[in-house]
């Protein structure tokens, strides 16, 4: 969030009493780009939430005594103060670390950068125009890092799409490239290869700035079948692709890197590319437990860090709504069935299955409603900031200060785990 209101000092404490986390130097920015330190003031830490605005300083002495944001402002030991009228202010100022956003071009420009500071946006996802070399990329991500930073917010997940073969951002030859998924599985050396492959990217990926690969694909696809899904599939059978899946993920993370199973709660069966219209699986329900759902059950097992949800409609699971738009999938299957209580990340919402049928900020707020806790938008800034102000109207009525923070801590666990400084 951008610097604009007026700040205040901090009251002088005495020292720390036994248990607080931190005694640091307390800054008052009383005009942009003057920052005043003060010295002694009491912190603790708020454990509700592990979101961007963590650290509070109390200010009086009674049980209702009013709390001020505390915002790093780059310096470890220089923090900024800033009233907190309400717990819905709060959340409101917080809802930044929801979004997953794209950014247009090789450097940091200035509309992502308003992104950082005005809404508190700290997740990025790259794309193939975001990719010049190695080097550029690591600047890129460093210019997220430090804008970031500079913004008061937490170390940003930078995500990317590296399953292999026909969806892989990075090329050679400046980064390894794989064959797709199914022709890694189905090789006489499928386990080894795969692992080679989950090592490689965590390495690779890391080295120039991106914690998060948005892989691998759980999508259960028969050969031959003309299915969407088939070549960046691990199988045809939900065995082969739990066991694959669950190998990929232990590989990524064991190495540092963040992995996302996708397209919950399977798009194996689908026939049409969600990036142009909305599909439709309609295999039965006995058919979807005992194949579709099985890879991400071993994939929760296996402490996958985030799920992507599908833009598919599953008449036998809710004939109304795509999965990313359905709490009966979101909320009943996933978290209540299988018990996932991680992140989960929507597909982006500004593919063809979800825009078609309305604007990408209606359904950003329906999918969080339904129990997402990221919200992919990976183009449009303006559509961004509209979803933004959508869902800042809403907080503390059709959407809970609980509810966001609950999403908050989530992001917050897989942040602190893989983009930790």
């Amino acid at each position: 969030m951008a610097v604009k209101s007026h700040w205040h000092a901090a009251e002088h404490r005495r020292g720390c009493r036994k248990g607080d986390l931190h005694c640091l130097s307390v800054a008052s920015l009383q005009s942009p780009g003057s920052i005043e330190e003060r010295r002694g003031s009491r912190l603790r830490r708020d454990k509700r939430h592990r979101g961007p605005f963590l650290w509070f300083v109390s200010l009086g002495k009674q049980r209702n005594e009013q709390k001020k944001e505390v915002i790093y402002s780059g310096d470890r030991d220089c923090l900024v103060i800033r009233e907190l009228h309400n717990e819905e202010e709060t959340m409101k100022n917080a809802l930044g670390g929801l979004f997953m956003v794209g950014l247009p071009g090789t450097e940091l420009d200035d509309s992502t950068r308003n992104l950082i500071k005005s809404y508190g946006i700290n997740n990025f996802i790259l794309f193939k125009r975001n990719a010049e070399n190695p080097e550029q990329i690591r600047t890129l991500c460093l210019g997220l890092v430090d804008a970031c930073r500079a913004a008061g917010l937490d170390a940003p997940l930078i995500s990317i799409d590296q399953e292999g073969g026909t969806v892989a951002r990075l090329k050679a030859p400046h980064f390894t490239e794989f064959p797709d998924a199914r022709a890694l599985a189905e090789s006489a050396r499928g386990e080894e290869l795969l692992v080679e492959y989950a090592t490689t990217c965590a390495r690779e990926l890391l080295a120039v700035g991106i914690n998060m690969n948005l892989a691998p694909v759980l999508d259960v696809s028969p050969a031959g079948l003309g299915l969407f899904m088939e070549r960046r599939s691990l199988g045809g059978t939900p065995e082969q692709v739990a066991r694959l899946g669950a190998l990929v993920i232990a590989a990524m993370q064991e190495n540092g890197l963040a992995a996302c199973g996708k397209h919950f709660p399977g798009l194996g069966g689908a026939t049409l590319d969600p990036h142009e219209v909305l599909p439709v699986v309609d295999r039965s329900l006995e058919e979807l437990r005992a194949c579709d759902l099985v890879p991400f059950a071993a994939a929760i097992r296996a402490g996958v860090a985030g799920v992507m949800t599908s833009h598919t409609v599953y008449p036998q699971f809710d004939p109304e709504q795509p999965a990313t738009l359905s709490p009966r999938i979101l909320g009943g299957l996933l978290r209540d069935e299988l018990g996932y209580d991680g992140m989960i990340v929507t597909d982006d919402l500004e593919m063809g299955a979800i825009e078609n049928e309305g604007t990408v900020a209606d359904a950003a707020l329906v999918a969080f409603q339904a129990g997402a806790d990221m919200l992919l938008i990976c183009q449009e800034h303006a559509k961004i900031i509209a979803t933004y102000q959508l869902l800042s109207k809403v907080v503390g009525g059709e959407i809970s200060e609980e509810r966001v923070r609950r999403s908050l801590e989530r992001i917050g666990a897989v942040r602190e785990r893989f983009a930790g400084e």
